[in-house]
């Protein structure tokens, strides 16, 4: 497990959360960041830093009230961070990365750690001394500020994710399989103590030389008094895992982990109880300066923040740069746009603002669709297959049977749907989403779009130029000829004659004749186009990639080039009526028109969690690890392997 798959168990979803009650309440905080975010940490109860994925680092000096992206000079993944005072301060994470502030995270510098092993934790007990932990047993530190930074022998080839120091004497390292280490003089010599237990443990905390806690899987704390020499399992009472701890004073502390787990001690962990937020998000960090202000932080970059010691925690996401790769519009007001890491994005206002609901999901998603304001549907990785029957306020998981990732959805009314995927999946629904039964499609490409006219005629397209088309339903698929090898991403039906499938190259083909015969029509752009949408027979709109949009009002017999303002890669369109559309893509981008496509303004999206790939699958991960790359998948979903990827 690298800190890939560390950052994956730290980073599900964006935000920050803080307290100034001591925990009785948490509310959600605006980090400023899509990104994952997997450490943090406060000088006090003004100054903070959390760090995550895609080397981001955010900074709040008002408590948390806001919060400031900084510059980290690196796209590496960054799993850990601590300050000594408010300007002095490292981060560190993927391949080594050691990052060091003398200005408050002003300015980032590169310090030279002479090892490529992922760092996933940093302590820091002054200006000048700091230790960092990692991959295969490692463990660095510095005496003079970063300048050097020298290995220490933990004696242990075991992965470190967490380590804390009480002084600069005495400190503890915890890891895979139930690992402490301990040192009395500043790590010079490390010592192993015997935790008794095998699960790995992810953070660690301490009130004073004598007193220490940790977590770990499975709900793991436990717990010394004497120094480490003799540890205790406490009752979480949760199965969770649990990624971070932290204790203001020897009887105040707090442990987050997976699924939004926040748990409160009063008494120094001889009990602890449960806090509910409004964020399902794994957490991965927990910090507190002073008093009852905490803050924890997680996937998406998700920051809570409690003032009643823990009590109460409450979310609330910012802007997102999330990769998005679908997007429905079935109302001119009302849309919905799904990306990386189970974002779902809603708008109420026909674009001009977004807020993030809760997918209940880290999986990707790559296909959307709304019949109405209230009914949708949302499909991704894994054989994902999300439902909605309240405009997002919830959504519910629904078995696919199957685990190939889907990439498109397509509904006809209530109750007929289709969702295409991976090795010619085909799935179809005739009881609005409850049970979902599989077709033979009579292919093993990829598809990647797919459209439903009417409750009979749909249509699928994928690898190889392959179209697919069924006239019942979904019950038999015939392939159709499209005369083209190349890799069809989206298709779009005004009725069920007239149709078009876009792809590689600036590929876009026509049918007017239910697809019976396909014929390429002209366009000014070899880009590859990922999606398409029709508001009726003529007008037309095909998005792809470098922030390509071409229009037609003439039904495909002419497209012209649009200027989208950007150069993201654009994944899917959708339009509401000749004049409403709205086309989203990689970084979060949003766009909205009211033109139909003259003009197009960026807005701002709702979350954000790009992700990393687990190093080694055969270790359980720090953060919750995916089959293969959540990036990987990703750009499955956009190029779907394809030579042009």
């Amino acid at each position: 497990m690298g800190i890939q798959s560390a950052l994956e168990r730290v980073q599900e979803q964006r935000g920050t959360m803080g307290t100034s009650d001591g925990g009785v309440t948490w509310e959600a905080q605006a980090s400023g960041t899509l990104q994952g975010l997997v450490g943090v940490g406060f000088v006090n109860g003004r100054l903070g830093w959390a760090v995550g994925h895609g080397g981001a680092i955010a900074h709040t000096s008002d408590g948390g009230v806001t919060w400031e992206a900084q510059a980290s000079g690196t796209a590496e993944g960054l799993a850990g961070v601590a300050f000594a005072d408010g300007d002095h301060g490292w981060a560190v994470g993927a391949r080594g990365t050691i990052l060091h502030t003398a200005d408050g995270g002003a300015t980032w510098k590169a310090q030279a750690s002479r090892t490529d092993q992922s760092l996933l934790g940093v302590a820091t007990t002054d200006a000048e001394h700091g230790w960092a932990v990692g991959h295969s047993g490692t463990i660095l530190h510095t005496g003079d500020g970063g300048a050097t930074w020298k290995a220490q022998a933990s004696r242990t080839s075991q992965i470190l994710f967490g380590v804390a120091f009480a002084d600069v004497q005495h400190g503890w390292a915890v890891g895979y399989n139930g690992t402490i280490l301990h040192t009395g003089d500043g790590g010079a010599t490390w010592k192993d103590q015997a935790s008794g237990t095998g699960q790995s443990l992810f953070g660690v905390a301490f009130a004073a030389v004598e007193h220490a806690w940790t977590v770990g899987q499975g709900g793991t704390i436990l717990q010394t008094s004497d120094g480490g020499a003799t540890w205790r399992a406490g009752a979480s009472g949760t199965v969770e895992d649990l990624s971070g701890v932290a204790f203001v004073d020897g009887e105040h502390g707090w442990a987050v982990g997976h699924g939004g787990t926040i748990l409160q001690t009063g008494n120094g962990g001889v009990t602890w109880k449960a806090r509910v937020n409004s964020s399902r998000q794994n957490l991965f960090g927990v910090a507190s300066a002073e008093g009852q202000d905490a803050w924890a932080v997680g996937f998406g970059g998700t920051i809570l923040h409690t003032g009643d010691g823990g009590a109460t925690w409450n979310a609330r996401v910012g802007d997102s740069r999330q990769n998005l790769f679908g997007v429905s519009l079935p109302h001119g007001l009302h849309g919905w746009a799904v990306g990386h890491g189970g974002t779902i994005l809603h708008t109420g206002d026909g674009g001009a603002t977004w807020e993030a609901q809760a997918s209940g999901v880290d999986q990707s998603l790559f296909g959307v669709a709304f019949i109405d304001v209230a009914h949708g549907w949302a499909v991704g990785h894994g054989g994902t297959i999300l439902q909605t029957s309240d405009g997002g306020a919830t959504w519910r998981a629904r078995a696919s049977g199957t685990a190939e990732g889907l990439a498109g959805v397509a509904f006809a009314d209530g109750q007929h749907g289709l969702v295409a995927g991976f090795g010619g999946t085909i799935m179809h629904v005739a009881d609005g989403g409850a049970t979902w039964e599989a077709r033979a499609s009579g292919t093993c490409q990829v598809l990647l779009g797919v459209t439903l006219a009417d409750g009979r005629h749909g249509w699928a397209v994928g690898h190889g130029g392959t179209i697919l088309h069924t006239g019942d339903g979904g019950a038999t698929w015939e392939a159709q000829a499209s005369g083209t090898s190349q890799i069809l991403f989206g298709v779009a039906f005004a009725d069920g004659e007239s149709g078009w499938a876009v792809g590689n190259e600036g590929t876009i083909l026509h049918t007017g004749d239910g697809g019976a015969t396909w014929e390429a029509q002209a366009t000014s752009t070899g880009q590859i186009l990922f999606g398409v949408a029709f508001a009726d027979g003529e007008n037309g709109w095909a998005v792809g990639n470098e922030g390509a949009i071409l229009r037609t009002s003439d039904g495909g017999a002419t497209w012209q080039a649009q200027a989208s303002g950007t150069a993201e890669d654009l994944a899917g369109i959708a339009f509401a009526d000749a004049h409403h559309g709205v086309t989203v893509g990689f970084g979060g981008t949003i766009l909205r028109t009211s033109d139909g496509g003259a003009t197009w303004q960026a807005q701002a999206g709702g979350v954000d969690l790009p992700a990393i790939a687990p190093e080694s699958p055969e270790v359980r991960p720090r953060f919750p690890a995916a089959p293969r790359s959540r990036a990987s998948d990703d750009e499955a979903a956009i190029r779907l392997l394809s030579a042009a990827g």
